[in-house]
């Protein structure tokens, strides 16, 4: 299976600015219909450096972040200020100067004391559909913490579970497929010679999102360099 679309570049930083140019543009059409959007950040490297380009002057005034209501996808179960946080990385990322409207920024709280109730918390926090959707995907092709083989990739009827995956820091609070799945806009960002494998089993190998949980966003637009791309058909 192919991805809706599939955008291949040159490298990190060619899948970063195409990220960013994405990004503004999907805001823009989804700001022309509706006041508010909401946007599902990814950690990762790759979506870190497009958060980093949307925080410079060329990109900010193009995007009214007072009508944006940012989610995750997935948290480490770490405080904020920790560098393995998804939240803290992604913040100080687009805001370097600090969050402007934090009533908009809604952080998993990977930190408290009862973590199921934590998942439960976010899941009502939910909206039923968010405009968008990013990824990343791991050499494993695991997304968001969704990994290979886990119970929670099959989850068909929670938003939000607390997960131990095969590597630390655990656990972990990931969303699960059906949030993805009703995404309105999906973005899966994939950059690194490593990844090259997984993403050849992911577009060749039948949809089986247990052993290939990024197939969860097959339904969506890609942006891929030209290493991980090397074994493409």
């Amino acid at each position: 299976m192919k991805p809706s679309e599939l955008i291949i570049v040159s490298d990190p930083a060619a899948v970063a600015k195409c990220a960013a140019d994405w990004i503004v543009q999907c805001y823009s059409n989804i700001a022309k219909k509706q006041d508010q959007t909401t946007i599902a950040f990814a950690g990762g490297s790759s979506p870190t450096a497009a958060y980093q380009l949307l925080s410079t002057p060329e990109y900010r005034k193009l995007i009214d972040w007072q009508k944006v209501s940012i989610y995750f996808g997935d948290e480490r179960c770490v405080p904020p200020d920790s560098r393995d946080s998804n939240y803290g990385n992604s913040m100080r990322a687009l805001f370097p100067d600090g969050v402007p409207f934090s009533d908009n920024v809604h952080r998993m709280d990977g930190d408290a004391e009862d973590l199921q109730a934590a998942a439960a918390r976010y899941e009502q926090s939910l909206p039923t559909t968010i405009d968008i959707v990013m990824g990343g995907m791991g050499e494993d092709a695991h997304t968001c913490s969704l990994f290979p083989g886990l119970d929670a990739v099959s989850e068909t009827q929670r938003k939000v579970l607390v997960v131990t995956g095969p590597k630390p820091p655990n656990p972990r609070l990931t969303i699960t497929a059906p949030v993805i799945e009703a995404a309105a806009n999906r973005l899966m960002l994939v950059a690194g010679k490593g990844k090259a494998e997984a993403l050849r089993a992911a577009f060749n190998e039948p949809l089986d999102i247990t052993k290939y949980p990024v197939q969860l966003f097959l339904n969506g637009t890609w942006i891929v360099d030209e290493a991980a791309a090397s074994l493409i058909d």
